[in-house]
């Protein structure tokens, strides 16, 4: 199909293919139900919209969907109510999270640029026989460039401020924005399917220390960075990832530290800009599945690798 040259090569970077109902997406991770069976407890998809085919038709699914802002130009996301209410949120630069919850109606717009770069969390996971496309008769006007934001540049927003962030035991400031209604039974308990939150690190602030979660956490870019991430498997596998927007410097705008891993970060310099993403937490967060690494701990699980992680281990100069 055509597509503007500007988004090609976003779309050959994070190997994008077409989706049927406009645009260009990937699923980048998929958490399965913790019996082994039945349908997913979240998938993620990268999602990109361009000029070539600037919106999409009205669809809908049973499932909620998070979606969040990456980089390029701002989208409309349209929705009609069961009431037949229509409500235009954008999703871009200055709001970077929008939730639409399952049963809506919704459509997306590109607004005023090329392409834009997205991601969606869906809970429960995804599946094509819960997506259903609207009738001709659920007819609703084109938005317009007319909603288009006023972003002031990133770097002059407190986004501490602006988002209600709090200091985190981790580091670094954080705020939960959305949590699942529907649960999924665990090891340790009920717990939702997913929860999400808004992320910050900081020249003051600037090291998420080491610590692991039963589950899975997805990391999305939205400003910022670029932040180094490093993951200990629980074979003592050392990973490293770059999150950023650079992707020709091969930084990644998404990635998923699994459940169990052990998982640092930081930016990469002192003084660096900051960095701000969101984490999809799936099946959602809970304090008793968190842990802070201690250096005995690691110094007994994988002593090989403790020169390398004790600047990251919260109280190991104390």
């Amino acid at each position: 199909m055509d597509v503007d040259p500007a988004a090609r090569p976003v779309i050959e970077h994070l190997g994008l293919v077409e989706n049927p109902l406009g645009g260009w997406f990937r699923q980048v991770h998929e958490c399965p139900h913790p019996s082994g069976a039945g349908r997913p407890v979240v998938t993620v998809i990268n999602y990109l919209l361009d000029a070539a085919r600037p919106k999409t038709p009205l669809w809908r699914m049973s499932a909620d969907a998070v979606h969040y802002f990456h980089q390029g130009a701002p989208v409309a996301v349209v929705t009609v109510s069961s009431d037949g209410a229509v409500a235009r949120q954008v999703l871009g630069p200055d709001r970077l999270q929008v939730v639409v919850g399952g049963g809506t109606w919704k459509r997306f717009e590109l607004v005023g640029g090329p392409w834009s770069l997205i991601s969606e969390a869906v809970a429960p996971g995804w599946r094509a026989d819960d997506q259903e496309q609207a009738p001709p008769q659920l007819h609703v006007p084109d938005t317009g460039d007319d909603v288009a934001p006023v972003v002031a540049a990133w770097r002059d927003i407190d986004w501490l401020e602006r988002l209600g962030l709090e200091p985190n035991v981790e580091g670094g400031y954080y705020r939960q924005t959305f949590e699942s209604s529907s649960t999924v039974p665990t090891p340790t308990g009920e717990r939702p399917l997913l929860n999400t939150i808004y992320y910050l690190l900081t020249a003051q602030s600037p090291v998420g220390h080491l610590h692991r979660n039963r589950s899975d956490i997805t990391h999305l870019h939205h400003h910022g960075g670029p932040a180094s991430y490093l993951l200990v498997s629980p074979a003592g596998k050392l990973a490293q990832v770059v999150l950023g927007p650079d992707l020709d410097a091969g930084q990644v705008v998404s990635f998923t530290a699994p459940g169990g891993w052990w998982k640092t970060s930081h930016v990469l310099a002192p003084g660096a800009t900051d960095c701000l993403i969101s984490e999809v937490v799936a099946p959602g967060f809970r304090y008793d599945d968190h842990e802070m690494a201690s250096v005995a701990g690691i110094a007994a699980a994988h002593p090989d690798l403790l020169d390398r992680l004790r600047p990251f281990i919260l109280g190991a100069d104390g």
